[in-house]
C-alpha cells in the first residue's frame, strides 16, 4: 500500500506560500490553493477516503470481482494551502492536523511560511498588490499594520507547525529546493533520524526567525580585525585556523557538541523531526561560519542528518 501523504501550508501573506505550493505541484502533488479554512474538514474527509481506498486496494483479501481504483488514478500525495484570516480559521486547521494524526491514516506535515516584515513590505511595493486584509476591507491602514494583525491571528498556528520556513534570505529557487528536501524527508529517506540545520548569521542583520537554538560566538577573537583575513570568510582554512588557534574555540565546540549530543535524541523522542541551530557572530562572515562548519563535521560523525547554511556569508564585510 502506498502511503497517503499530505502537506498543509499556512503562513504570512507575501512570505512565499504560492511559490511553495507551485513547488509541490511540480513534484507531482495534487495541490489545492487557498482553500477557505471552514472547508478544511471536508478536504480531510476526502484525503482519508483516499487513504482507505488505497488500503482496500492493496489488501490481499479484496474481492477480485470488484473494480478497485486504478493505481494510476489513485492520488496519494496532496498539498493544501489554507487561507487563514481569523482565529476560527486557525482553530480549524489545528483541528484538522490533530484529527489526521489521531487517525494515522495519512502522513501529515504542517509547514508555516514566514518572512521578515520589511522584506514582505518591499515585495508588496514591487508587485503593487494589496495585502489580503486590506483588499477585503478587514482593515483600513498600512501593509505593516495588516502584517501585525495577521501575525497576531496566526501566532498559535505558527507555534504548532512541524516546520517554519523563513524565506527572508531565500530566493524562489532556494525555496523550491527546500520543499524538495521536505518531500524527500517525508517519503522516508531520513525519517528515522532528526534533521539538524546549522545556520550561521550576523547579529547585526538580526537572528533567524526559524531558529530553535541560538548560539553566540562573539566571544572569540574576530578575524575581521586582521587585515590579511578580512576579505576571506570562515570556510577559508586561514580564517578557520585563526578562529581555532584560540583554545576557547575548541573548548566551546567540545562543550556545545556534547550538549547537542544530549539534546537531539531527546528532541527526536518527543516527536521533533527538525531542529535549526543558529550560530551568530557580528557579521556572519567569519567566526560563526568556521564554528558552524566544524560543528557540522562533529554531528555528521555522530550519525545525525545535517544541513548547513551560511545566511550572511555573501554580504559585504
Amino acid at each position: 500500500m502506498e502511503t497517503v501523504r499530505l502537506f498543509i501550508l499556512s503562513g504570512i501573506s507575501g512570505a512565499g506560500n504560492s511559490t511553495a505550493l507551485n513547488a509541490f505541484e511540480d513534484l507531482g502533488y495534487f495541490c489545492v490553493d487557498n482553500l477557505p479554512a471552514p472547508l478544511v474538514a471536508n478536504f480531510v474527509d476526502f484525503v482519508e477516503a483516499k487513504a482507505s481506498a488505497s488500503a482496500i486496494e492493496s489488501s490481499p483479501l479484496s474481492i477480485a470481482s470488484t473494480q478497485p481504483v486504478k493505481p494510476a488514478r489513485l492520488r496519494t500525495h496532496f498539498a493544501l494551502l489554507v487561507d487563514i484570516r481569523d482565529e476560527e480559521s486557525a482553530f480549524a486547521v489545528s483541528e484538522a492536523v490533530s484529527r489526521l494524526r489521531s487517525s494515522q491514516l495519512v502522513e501529515v506535515t504542517h509547514l508555516f511560511v514566514d518572512c521578515d516584515d520589511d522584506v514582505i513590505i518591499r515585495r508588496y511595493q514591487e508587485t503593487r498588490r494589496p495585502h489580503p486584509l486590506l483588499a477585503r476591507g478587514v482593515l483600513m491602514g498600512t501593509v505593516r499594520e495588516a502584517l501585525t494583525k495577521e501575525r497576531e491571528v496566526l501566532s498559535q498556528i505558527r507555534s504548532v507547525a512541524d516546520r517554519i520556513i523563513d524565506t527572508t534570505s531565500l530566493t524562489p529557487h532556494d525555496l523550491r529546493r527546500f520543499i524538495e528536501n521536505c518531500v524527500r524527508d517525508q517519503v522516508g529517506a531520513k525519517k528515522s533520524s532528526i534533521e539538524v540545520t546549522l545556520q550561521s548569521f550576523g547579529f547585526k542583520y538580526g537572528a533567524p526567525r526559524d531558529a530553535d537554538i541560538v548560539i553566540d560566538v562573539r566571544f572569540l577573537p574576530n578575524p575581521h580585525f586582521v587585515p590579511e583575513l578580512r576579505e576571506f570568510n570562515g570556510k577559508d582554512k586561514r580564517v578557520a585556523d585563526y578562529v581555532f588557534s584560540n583554545g576557547d574555540a575548541n573548548e566551546f565546540l567540545r562543550h556545545y557538541g556534547e550538549l547537542l549530543k544530549f539534546l537531539l535524541p531527546r528532541y527526536e523522542r518527543e516527536g521533533k523531526r527538525y531542529v535549526t541551530v543558529a550560530i551568530g557572530c557580528t557579521g556572519g562572515h567569519h567566526r560563526s561560519v568556521s564554528i558552524g562548519e566544524r560543528l557540522a563535521e562533529y554531528l555528521l560523525n555522530l550519525g545525525f542528518v545535517v544541513n548547513i547554511r551560511h545566511r550572511d556569508i555573501s554580504r559585504n564585510v
